[in-house]
């Protein structure tokens, strides 16, 4: 018997290509929340210090010495 190749017809290069870029925008987002869940978001400024970007406990030595 003979086997018929058909093309899936949703199998093209143009949504395995969306997939790729889907998968490593989620990954990048992912990446970045992680990171902001112990950091201090852009431009934050607490009492005058900028604690931009900064660990939480970074923080707190800069505001100590900021004061």
């Amino acid at each position: 018997m003979k086997s018929i190749h058909t093309k899936k017809p949703f199998r093209s290069e143009f949504v395995e290509n969306a997939r790729m870029v889907t998968a490593s925008i989620a990954f990048i987002y992912l990446i970045i929340s992680l990171y902001f869940m112990n950091h201090f978001f852009f431009n934050t400024v607490i009492n005058g210090a900028d604690v931009s970007l900064k660990a939480y406990n970074e923080a707190e030595d800069v505001i100590i010495n900021c004061s």
